[in-house]
């Protein structure tokens, strides 16, 4: 798909936005109450637009490591050289053998792992035609992922650990896509069939939460579901919670159109790629000492990252090899 979905750059602009807030403010009940979806919501987009083309694998490959794989390299290094000249930290030299492992060192074990589920999508979805055989290796893949996570729990290099468990959102994003085209899918037979989806989406927001929340509890669990470091408490609740909790993003996304969300979600990759490790720790350098009213830090740090975010994306716009970094 080259033309781009507005709502689907929507609901992509509402998950980075959370995965930034979580960042800033990782310890709240909302911010709790939204990591049963953010993440495997961004997943689950991704297999949303996932097109096997070319046919032949070895320029698929080479398109998904230009498009994927060197643009989280790329931002890495930046990172990296930023880091180590704006805040002279001995970590971000440690952090180098990272550029090529990429073993969940930064918010970019995202693309790192993005660029196998791209891979495995490739032989799941171009090689076998029978949608049974699918499911059954997107179940196989998932228990292997989490026994792995539950025996062994060691990051792997690209984040293949994680990508088992991710693929069934990378799956059932693409599913969902392939049934739209004969009118079959769920956000389509929703949008139809209810007076007003929006509250429908709202509805099972709270009801996402809510099973994100009771599996926390049953689990004894910080978090409602993190992928990042393995924890996927009850799985099959954490699944629901979370597919449920996409669809209502998508939902509220498809029928209330923000500009605004839609704006960040075209500029993802940056707001993505920085935050975390540069902008945050500038805002924190810069304000952090400041006294405060109560509850005012995070909202403040929240707008200053966006704001950075937005600046380093106009520079990158601007740059002639704007293509390698992801940016058109």
């Amino acid at each position: 798909m080259d033309k781009r979905i507005d709502w689907i750059d929507s609901a992509r602009g509402i998950a980075v936005l959370l995965v930034i807030w979580g960042h800033i403010d990782g310890g709240s009940i909302f911010t709790r109450a939204f990591y049963c979806f953010h993440v495997p919501l961004l997943f689950w987009i991704s297999g949303f637009l996932f097109n096997a083309e070319p046919h032949k694998f070895d320029l698929f490959l080479i398109k998904k490591i230009k498009t994927i794989a060197l643009p989280c390299m790329l931002y890495s290094t930046i990172v990296i050289i930023l880091g180590i000249f704006i805040f002279r930290d001995v970590r971000y030299v440690q952090l180098i053998p990272q550029i090529i492992m990429q073993i969940k060192s930064w918010p970019l074990w995202y693309m790192a792992c993005l660029f196998l589920l791209n891979i495995i999508g490739y032989f799941v979805l171009k090689r076998i035609h029978k949608k049974s055989m699918q499911i059954l290796i997107v179940l196989l893949l998932a228990g292997c992922g989490l026994l792995y996570n539950t025996f062994v729990r060691v990051g792997l290099p690209w984040n293949m650990d994680i990508a088992p468990m991710a693929f069934p959102f990378f799956y059932f994003g693409f599913l969902e896509k392939d049934n739209m085209k004969s009118n079959k899918g769920i956000l389509i037979k929703i949008n139809q069939s209810a007076h007003n989806s929006t509250w429908i989406g709202f509805i099972l927001l709270l009801v996402s939460i809510g099973m994100g929340f009771l599996n926390k509890e049953l689990s004894n669990a910080f978090y409602t579901f993190d992928m990042y470091s393995g924890h996927y408490n009850i799985a099959p609740i954490s699944y629901l919670s979370a597919f449920i909790g996409i669809y209502a993003v998508c939902l509220m996304c498809s029928r209330f159109k923000s500009k605004i969300l839609t704006h960040v979600g075209k500029r993802s990759i940056v707001y993505f790629a920085f935050h975390f490790n540069i902008f945050i720790p500038m805002i924190k350098f810069l304000i952090g000492n400041v006294a405060l009213p109560n509850g005012i830090q995070p909202f403040l740090y929240f707008a200053f990252t966006c704001l950075m975010s937005e600046m380093t994306y106009y520079l990158i716009s601007k740059f002639k090899y704007r293509q390698y970094l992801a940016v058109k």
